[in-house]
């Protein structure tokens, strides 16, 4: 059957159908690396090989299975909610249905048909499914969700689907098993049509660890179909699906089939598995005899061959017997196993569709891996049969398709193809398509397809077949218009019914062309002919006046009325022919004719005679001139104002009416609403007064016509509200019967039209249905905003682009279409090269559900799981580390522990045991209220342990060894009898001391997990308390060691042995329940009660990033008169002023501030104002000034004020206190200029009313060194309480901190009245009166503080910094922190030399060997891979001359550095090499070829290797690099033999056991093993090294030039794997090789200290002091004096000086008291006898908080003492006694310049310190004061426990202070500021997306600095963000993710997730 049409037509009706008139008519399908059909095409015909090299469905190495498989890759995305499955049963179904339902959809789209069509229709679902031996997934999932059986039933319900519905399985013929089923079954009428799929996965190792055995499998994973080295098959993953139909009913064909059949082989006496050709060859008799077919017509035959050893020869031999005895040209053989593996249960189907491409693409894909013929296989070798190994045109004839199931069941089909290619051809010039789907992505491409293949009539015709009627649960919906300028639009909809209504207008709409582009269309066309052949006799020419009507022509009433009325008919028949009818009807005056039509009681005819009765009736009366007017007034308010005569005509919405009446009187009407205001507009064209009593002249006219075209009274519909009545009538005949009356009616009265739009539903889709959307303006302002509006055609446009284009606007709202009627359909079934429509489906895909692992717990091992609502692991809430909850290391152990003994059967309590390498390999975060799920796996033989999160079994948390030891449990333990006594110190670490001292690293442990009660100063012994909890007793130990051998934040990674006797431990308890811990400090082991922890590891673990930077600013001086002509600096004057208005703002503290005709200021204030103020101030944007508008604004924004607007200025400070504004040559003699910055475009002023000097006042003089003027403060303010009275406070100190405490009394509203004058002025000034000409006019601006300094007025205030910038050095060195890796500045104090440098790797062990010869340089680069080669070879497995090696990975730098030694050696070496790295050979001249091994699939390295050695094998094995390898190479090991591993980790402890059969050693290299060896050995390696680089043995290893700015780019490289390049960094850039260099280098500036100097911290035994002093140890200080009140009294700060006075640092203790002279100078002559001072520090404090009300002078001088009397002092004595001061640094708070309330005497006092230092500065001296806002770590704060929070801020960490003490000290400014806010904006904070809170883990702030497809790993994630990841995926979207998956996860994949469902 060449041609499916003529034998649809030729075939009798009522002849019964056969196989020939069944075809596959669609195919969908995933297949391994391919998502769809097309991709497998893409694949097959490109010979690509689709099987993947590793998986990680289970572990190949510890199960010895393959690592190649075919894998699908989606198998946890499933379109759960466009099935209507719930997430529970979508979480726990199998993922083979999950997977066949979305595949059985894209079959039956593919097939051309909508799946709705088929709802409850006689349609068969037959799948070829295995049962589930899934472990794991009985554990998730109920009966349905694991029971195979009833898989088919289940796509049968999704569908509703009414057909037969079977499982089938036959094993691997179970495909053709279901589809021979399904043809029997459609042709004998028990269905009408076929699903036929097939699922296989391979979730579970058991069958290919058995088929292994039984040779069926091969762990090479190659499918070698017919090839002479095949070994077995590889297993592969598919899910398929065909649609079967009969001819007749087919969309689409394929191919038909020929004929089908199957048999069983029953016994055999080889065995059951045994195939036979004979059998075989039998069910190809029946077949062929069956259906009368004709071997000879077969050309091509797709086989079964797998590649197993006996099964391609059976087939092979049954094949050549049956189908080549008389042939001339030999039968072409195939397999797609050799492309994708073996998929089993699927195989028949995917061989299927295998075919289906063939005959599409006219090719025949070639096979993969055939290389030699098998010599058993005659028929191939004899050339009777030839396997296609290339891609080659399909041949004509019959196809036959074999497979055989491993049990016997055997079957076949032949096909013949369809190939029938002749092309329909789309002449349209426009043309519609609209398709919807799941995703917008899913409704692009299939519309892309469209536009692709818009000349494609038969693509279109299937599409639009398919989206013919809506598809439940389409969120998304699109349309195309196809055309030279084709245009898409996609758009999101509600799947729910929408209502349409149809709305017609009347006049108005006309203009000439109207419904002209659209004679186009058929539809449209036939019904204006009719229209125009009813108005012919009554002379009218509709036709012409269509196509060629001008502005006179509709100017004729007549032409316009019967057009408008045409053309509506028109397009509500175009519209019916799309399927689109109304659900209600509305009408404007002429459109409730159309809408009499569209409600089906009048003709097409008689609707055009209707309209042209009205329009003759009014043009052939005798009426007044007339004219209609719109009016925007409700019809209320509007009648109203009428004049006499003129009516309201139409009663369009609340605020628009048409009036209508004489042409005089209409328009004096409207010359009376222009004076009041009121919109208007006269209607052109309009010279009748229609719609009014004006034409009662014409309506007897008018009635008698229409009463002759519509005699008959007909009701109308529910749809059709009338609008000719008013609602109140629509129950009487006129109002529900469309008749000549009701026609007149409307002719004659006023239009209500306005009633009609409340009856529109909200959710209405409404359509305009008019030449114009005339009333869309109405519409929109009348109608629920969620309606839809459509209007159809609209004046000069392409109105068929339009059309169709509103159509597809319509549709997308939601609106059922279908256009299958419009466009005639192409000739069915299309042609067989019309594209595929499986590959076009995409799916919601943004929820990720369970994914099947392979559970070795259903083995071994125990499932625990971690519920932290259960109160008996609240305990762990105490084991913080880094700010985050955590599992500790020690939680493992008794995990498995406790596993072990269950195991055993012994209670854990009472079983000793012994662990051996526990390593901890990721640690787990936990979550609050969350369950964490562990699996521990136990081998019962080897007591090996694993410990693993569910679902990430592939990546081990811990792993080691437990042994029970109850028998040799005391032998296990050290003796710690000969240990030194514990130290007789007094003095001890304390609880406190050492929990605050593992707070600084980032360890916060609370609860049991504070178990270290005390330790003594040298590390030997410590007690620890014993809460009954083992978790936490070892977590203790385990905290003492890291005490002792870590520094920073490390983590425990490995120990080395750990002995646990519970008996003797419970007996070793005291009375109080604590136990002595002793600890060896040679052996790193630690005995504790009955517990032992030896040679711990640990890690250093980078800290995250702080939450919060801290906002980094200067408190200087402004003046208050700025006249510098500085660029336009807007920002710096409106931050200025607005300090100055909230200083200003006493009486109380909450700001109003206003900005007019705009918000820009305001924006910027939110970010400037001081969180604490922004808190209290509230903004307004203001339009503008209302002259009733109270005067309620303390600080008004203006624009800018020019010169002729003095009064507008006048008028905004009557409403505000202060006024902010650009002037220009304004005029400001009325009013007080507070503050003006000049800038060279103008000048921002702070301006404010004149204020009058007070009646009443006093003057109160402070001063830093007697604080009585407090008293007298306090006294003044009890007396002077009017607020028109003035407290006038003046200091006259230089560095007075007077300023500091006003900042501090205004938030305790003191006393508003108080006014603050601070005089810094070298010269004297007057002294203080009112009516001083120095102080007058300063008096008189009122303002709360005034400083004179400079020669000018002034505040303080707090400014930006400039951000910190790098600088050019001529010495650097690299460093990594937060921000990533950056050049610092390099230590000046390190020794000079004058080594040149021009290149630096990035290894420190690397050495740049130099040749210079000439200009440019030569070079050559060493790595650390020579000596650790020569370490291994020749120091640990002492290689000699007569050994042999064979050295695999020849293209890494260690294994080229181990192949030049070795031949040096003289050894004999065998390489193994790839295409990859055959360059090897040119570097290695001796290596003889005869040594080369050529490792590929065919010839394994190994097989190669014995047979080159006469079967001995080598000596030693180099640098295997991965288990498989290392296991692989044990075939070729002589006994005795050595594999050496360099570098890397050869994994856990199931491979090692095995090495030793063969009494083999492994030596396991690492880079520390080197170094860590005697000098003499080094000097031994260095030697030979350089004698070999003289000689030339040494091959110059790879490498990459980076610049100096890379490096990150570099790092990268480094990380990744498959890198094998050395990184360079060229220094240098210029100049010959030996020209002195000019390392000149952009780095970071960075302090360190001069070790030749001493260095003095006052206050060093505070919290923060002595945490300093470390800091200046670490920058290089070794000479350190620690002046404090008390001696040392603390056991953490004695063991800190021991641990420094071991260290040979000098940190001495003072107790000097430098609040006075003799103190202070005492001091520093102590510090001096040590060296020359080069740094004073004071981080001294004295805090006596109160009220203002509260304090007397002495609560002032206390706390002066510490502050102002140690800087004064410090600052007179350093300047005589310390002449090489470097740093003069105080340490002050941001209570002196934000202020805090309770603080004003400690505020006082910074500040004066901090005017000290500005009074340094300006004198050339160094110094700086730096205020502090509350810190985190350590201070007064923590030691008191104060959690509130202080001036809206948050602690600061004390790593962050550190930095910015760093950064401080490298600036000019003398005093700065440092403070954590939560928010800069102050605003409060929207919750955070997913992405966000992603991005902040890693201390992104903004988004938009991640690209897309970053990974979190390149993001530089390690497990625990890892775990913190996984939480919060969990946490915001419900979704479970492994660690693994979130490790490659992109950013861009977190913003989908971040996005709403």
């Amino acid at each position: 059957m060449d041609n499916v049409v003529e034998q649809r037509c030729t075939r009798a009706a009522n002849m019964p159908i056969n196989a020939e008139h069944i075809g596959i008519t669609g195919v969908a399908g995933r297949f391994p690396n391919c998502a769809n059909v097309e991709e497998l095409k893409d694949a097959l015909l490109g010979g690509v090989d689709l099987l993947s090299n590793s998986h990680d469905r289970w572990s190949c190495e510890s199960l010895e299975t393959s690592s190649r498989l075919g894998i699908i890759h989606d198998f946890e995305y499933f379109d759960a909610a466009f099935f209507g499955i719930n997430p529970r049963e979508a979480n726990t179904s199998d993922p083979r249905l999950r997977k066949i339902l979305e595949v059985t959809y894209e079959a039956v789209l593919d097939a051309g048909m909508n799946p709705t069509d088929l709802r409850g229709k006689n349609v068969g679902v037959f799948l070829a499914v295995t049962q589930n031996d899934i472990s794991d997934l009985n554990y998730r999932g109920g009966i349905i969700a694991r029971s195979a059986a009833i898989m088919a039933n289940v796509v049968s319900f999704s569908f509703d689907f009414k057909g037969p519905s079977l499982a089938v399985n036959t094993a691997c013929s179970s495909g053709f098993y279901a589809l021979t089923t399904a043809v029997d079954c459609i042709l004998a009428d028990r269905c009408d049509m076929a699903i036929v799929g097939a699922v296989q996965h391979q979730f579970d190792p058991a069958e290919s660890m058995e088929l292994i055995k039984l040779g069926v499998l091969h762990k090479e994973g190659v499918c070698r179909s017919f090839d002479a080295n095949r070994k077995g098959y590889v297993k592969s993953e598919a899910i398929a699906a065909l649609v079967l139909q009969k001819i007749d009913d087919s969309k689409r064909m394929y191919a038909t089939l020929a004929g089908f059949g199957c048999n069983v082989e029953g016994f055999k006496r080889d065995g059951m598995a045994h195939p036979s050709h004979k059998m075989q060859m039998a069910m190809f008799q029946q077949v062929f005899k069956h259906f009368n077919l004709d071997p000879l017509d077969v050309n091509y035959v797709e086989t079964h061959c797998t590649g197993t050893r006996v099964g391609d020869v059976e087939e092979v031999a049954a094949i050549d017997a049956f189908y080549t005895k008389g042939r001339k040209t030999p039968v072409l053989i195939g397999s797609i196993k050799s492309n994708i593996g073996h998929t089993e249960t699927t195989s028949g189907l995917v061989s299927l569709t295998k075919v289906v491409i063939a005959i599409r693409e006219g090719v025949i894909p070639g096979n993969l891996h055939f290389k030699t013929p098998d010599p058993e296989m005659k028929g191939i070798c004899e050339g009777r049969l030839k396997v296609i190994d290339k891609n080659m045109p399909i041949p004509e004839g019959l196809i036959s398709v074999n497979v055989f199931g491993f049990g016997g069941a055997n079957a076949m089909v032949v096909l013949r193809p369809f190939k029938d290619r002749k092309q329909v051809i789309n002449s349209l010039s426009h043309r519609l398509v609209h398709v919807s789907g799941r995703s917008e992505e899913g409704v692009k491409v299939m519309l892309d397809a469209a536009i692709k293949h818009k000349a494609n009539a038969q693509f279109l015709s299937l599409l639009d077949n398919i989206f013919h009627k809506p598809i439940d649960n389409h969120n998304y919906r699109g349309y195309a218009i196809l055309s030279n300028d084709s245009h898409m639009q996609v758009t999101q909809t509600s799947t729910r019914k929408r209502p349409v209504w149809f709305v017609y207008s009347g006049f108005g709409a006309q203009y000439p062309g109207m419904g002209k582009d659209m004679m186009k269309n058929e539809v449209f066309r036939n019904t204006i002919k009719v229209c125009a052949n009813a108005l012919k006799p009554h002379g009218v020419d509709l036709e012409d006046v269509i196509m060629n009507g001008t502005d006179d022509t509709f100017n004729n009433l007549i032409n316009t009325f019967t057009a408008i009325t045409a053309i509506s008919v028109a397009l509500t028949d175009v519209l019916a022919s799309l399927n689109i009818t109304p659900a209600g009807i509305i009408g404007h005056s002429l459109g409730e004719v159309a809408c009499a039509y569209a409600d089906g009681l009048i003709t097409a005819e008689q609707a055009v005679l209707i309209a042209h009765a009205r329009s003759y009736a009014t043009t052939s009366s005798n009426l007044i001139p007339g004219a209609m007017a719109a009016v925007g007034l409700s019809a209320e308010e509007c009648a109203k104002l009428l004049p006499e005569g003129v009516y309201i005509a139409c009663d369009n919405s609340d605020d628009n009416v048409t009036v209508s009446g004489p042409d005089f009187a209409v328009k004096d009407f409207l010359n009376q609403l222009d004076v009041r205001g009121v919109f208007n507009r006269l209607i052109s064209n309009a010279n009748y007064p229609l719609h009014s009593p004006h034409l009662e002249p014409a309506g007897q006219k008018m009635y008698s016509s229409v009463k002759k075209v519509l005699p008959e009274v007909k009701a109308r519909t529910s749809r059709w509200l009338p609008s000719a009545v008013p609602e109140s009538e629509w129950n009487t005949d006129l109002g529900k019967y469309n008749s000549a009356e009701y026609q007149f009616h409307n002719y004659t009265n006023r239009v209500y039209f306005r009633q009609l739009l409340k009856h529109v539903p909200k959710d209405a889709i409404v359509v305009e249905v008019a030449p114009r959307g005339l009333l869309q303006a109405i519409l929109r302002r009348g109608l629920d905003k969620n309606v839809t509006l459509v209007p159809l055609l609209k004046p000069g446009v392409d109105n068929v682009d339009f059309f169709l284009s509103s159509v597809g606007k319509y549709y997308n709202a939601g609106g059922p279409l279908d256009v299958t009627q419009l466009y005639k359909p192409a000739q069915f079934p299309v042609s067989i090269d019309t594209p595929m429509i499986n590959n076009l489906v995409r799916w919601d895909h943004r929820v990720k559900w369970h994914k099947l692992r392979f559970n070795p717990r259903s083995y071994f091992g125990k499932r625990i799981d971690i519920d932290m609502t259960d109160q008996s692991n609240h305990y762990l809430e105490g084991h913080i580390a880094d700010g985050r909850m955590m599992l500790p290391a020690a939680g493992y152990i008794v995990l498995v522990w406790q596993t072990y003994a269950r195991m055993l059967e012994i209670p854990f309590d009472s079983l000793p045991v012994v662990f051996e390498n526990a390593k901890t390999l990721r640690p787990v975060i936990l979550a609050e209220n969350a369950i964490t799920s562990v699996v521990v796996n136990l081998f019962r033989s080897t007591g090996k342990f694993e410990i693993c999160l569910e679902n990430d079994e592939d990546h081990p948390l811990a792993i080691g060894q437990i042994r029970a030891a109850a028998d040799t449990i005391d032998e296990e333990f050290l003796d710690y009898s000969s240990l030194p006594r514990p130290s007789q110190y007094k003095l001890k670490i304390s609880s406190e001391d050492f929990y605050n001292c593992m707070h600084l690293r980032g360890f916060d442990y609370d609860g049991l997990f504070q178990g270290v009660q005390s330790c003594d100063l040298d590390g030997r012994s410590a007690t620890l308390k014993w809460n009954d909890n083992w978790v936490a007793f070892i977590d203790s130990m385990t905290q003492f060691i890291l005490s002792i051998e870590a520094t920073g934040h490390s983590l425990p990674t490995v120990y080395e042995k750990i002995v646990i006797n519970p008996q003797e431990h419970l007996k070793s308890i005291s009375a109080n329940q604590t136990v002595t811990l002793n600890y060896n400090k040679h052996l790193k082991a630690a005995k504790c009660g009955g517990v032992e922890l030896r040679s711990l590891t640990v890690t250093n673990v980078k800290r995250r990033v702080a939450d919060v930077e801290p906002c980094l600013r200067k408190y200087t001086f402004v003046p208050n008169n700025d006249t510098k002509k500085e660029a336009d600096s807007f920002h710096h004057a409106l931050d200025v002023a607005s300090q100055i208005v909230i200083e200003n703002t006493t009486e109380y503290l909450n700001i109003n501030i206003g900005e007019i005709k705009s918000d820009a200021a305001i924006q910027i204030l939110r970010t400037m104002i001081e969180p604490v103020n922004l808190k209290k101030t509230t903004f307004h944007q203001l339009n503008s000034i209302d002259d009733n508008m109270e005067a309620k604004y303390d600080m008004l924004i203006a624009q800018e004020i020019t010169k002729d607007q003095s009064d507008l200025l006048k008028d905004y400070l009557r409403r505000s206190r202060f006024v902010f504004a650009k002037v220009q040559n304004t005029d400001l003699k009325d009013v007080d200029l507070i503050y003006q910055h000049v800038t060279k475009t103008g000048i921002y002023v702070l301006l404010r009313r004149p204020q009058d000097l007070p009646e009443n006042y006093t003057v109160v003089m402070a001063n830093n060194n007697n604080y009585n003027w407090v008293k007298d403060l306090k006294m003044a303010v009890k007396k002077y309480r009017s607020s028109q009275s003035r407290i006038y406070l003046i200091n006259e100190d230089f560095n007075s901190g007077i300023v500091g405490w006003f900042n501090t009394i205004r938030h305790e509203q003191y006393c508003p009245n108080i006014r603050l004058f601070l005089i810094r002025s070298y010269k004297e000034v007057e002294p203080f009166a009112l009516t001083s000409k120095f102080y007058s006019r300063q008096l008189k601006k009122d303002l709360t503080v005034n400083v004179y300094q400079d020669g000018a007025w002034g505040t303080y205030r707090r400014l930006p910094l400039e951000p910190f910038q790098p600088r050019l050095y001529a010495d650097a060195c690299l460093m990594k922190d937060n921000s990533g890796v950056k050049w610092v500045e390099k230590s000046p104090y390190v020794t000079k030399c004058e080594i040149m440098v021009h290149f630096a790797s990035l290894s420190s062990w690397d050495l740049a060997k130099i040749t210079g010869k000439g200009g440019d340089a030569e070079y050559e680069l060493l790595g650390l891979e020579y000596s650790g080669s020569y370490y291994a070879l020749f120091v640990q497995t002492h290689l000699s001359p007569k050994d042999s090696i064979l050295i695999h990975n020849s293209g890494t730098d260690v294994s080229m550095a181990a192949i030049a030694l070795a031949t040096n050696k003289n050894c004999t070496v065998y390489i193994v090499i790839n295409s990859s790295n055959r360059d090897v050979l040119r570097k290695f001249p001796k290596i003889q070829e005869n040594n080369i091994i050529y490792d590929s699939e065919g010839s394994p390295f190994y097989e190669t290797l014995m047979t080159k050695t006469n079967g001995k094998g080598v000596n030693t094995i180099f640098n295997c690099n991965s288990i498989e390898l290392l296991k692989l190479s044990k075939k070729c090991i002589a006994k005795n033999g050595r594999f050496i591993e360099f570098g890397n980790s050869l994994g856990t402890f199931l491979e090692t056991e095995s090495l030793m059969e063969n009494n083999c050693s492994l030596y396991n290299i690492n880079v520390n093993d080197v170094f860590d060896e005697t000098p003499e050995i080094l000097d031994i390696i260095a030697k030979d090294i350089d004698r070999y680089v003289k000689e030339g043995v040494v091959v110059p290893l790879k490498y990459s030039v980076y610049g100096k700015d890379d490096i990150e780019i570099a790092l990268k490289n480094l990380e990744d794997k498959d890198y094998v390049k050395k990184c360079l960094i060229k220094i240098k850039d210029n100049g010959g090789f030996f020209s002195k260099p000019e390392n000149r280098i952009l780095a970071f500036p960075r302090t360190y200290m001069d070790p030749s100097k001493c260095y003095i911290v006052i206050g060093g035994l505070g919290g923060f002091g002595f945490e300093l002093t470390k800091w200046l140890i670490e920058r290089g200080a070794s000479k350190i004096v620690i002046n404090s009140r008390r001696e040392v009294r603390s056991g953490y700060h004695a063991s800190c000086l021991q641990k420094w006075n071991n260290q040979k640092i000098t940190v001495l203790t003072n107790t000097s008291d430098t609040a006075t002279l003799e103190g202070a100078e005492s001091l520093i002559n102590f510090a001096t006898n040590l060296a020359p001072v080069g740094g004073i520090f004071n981080a001294a404090l004295h805090v006596k908080d109160g009220f203002m009300t509260d304090l007397g002078p002495e609560d002032f001088a206390a706390v002066a003492g510490s502050k102002i009397f140690s800087a004064q002092n410090m600052d007179i004595l350093s300047r005589k006694l310390c002449k090489k001061l470097d740093y003069f640094l105080m340490f002050s708070s941001i209570a002196s310049s934000i202020g805090n309330a309770v603080q004003s005497n400690y505020a006082f006092v910074n500040s004066a310190v901090e005017r000290l230092c500005e009074t340094r500065k300006a004198e050339g001296l160094p110094a700086l004061a730096l205020e502090w806002g509350p810190l985190a770590d350590v201070g007064i704060l923590v030691r008191l426990k104060m959690t509130n929070p202080i001036l809206e801020t948050v602690r600061q960490k004390l790593s962050s202070c550190l930095r910015v003490v760093d950064q401080y000290m490298q600036q000019s400014e003398p005093v700065v500021t440092s403070c954590a806010y939560p928010d800069q904006s102050g605003e409060v904070s929207e919750k955070k997306t997913l992405a966000e809170l992603v991005a902040g883990l890693f201390g992104i702030k903004n988004l938009e600095e991640i690209e897309d497809n970053t990974t979190l790993l390149e993001l530089g994630m390690d497990s625990l963000l890892g775990f913190e990841v996984k939480h919060i995926i969990t946490k915001e979207s419900g979704l479970d993710v492994s660690v693994n998956d979130i490790r490659n996860m992109t950013f861009e994949k977190i913003k989908e997730m971040s996005a709403p469902a």
